[in-house]
């Protein structure tokens, strides 16, 4: 089997994006951030989610070839 274990960065890196996403959703239920910022935010990190496993697939299927 070829399996390819993420580097320590990008763990680093998906745990601050998803720290940042719950702190950005607790903001907004407490009602001190406005409410489109938030959810811009939400969305940027989705959007980045996103584009890091489309990323990830594409050197995925490079590697196979």
């Amino acid at each position: 089997m070829n399996l390819h274990f993420p580097s320590m960065f990008d763990i680093g890196r998906f745990l601050a994006f998803a720290g940042l996403t719950l702190l950005v959703a607790w903001l907004a239920g407490t009602g001190r951030v406005a409410y489109t910022f938030t959810m811009l935010l939400i969305a940027g990190a989705l959007v980045y989610a996103v584009l890091d496993l489309v990323d990830y697939e594409i050197v995925k299927r490079k590697r196979r070839e």
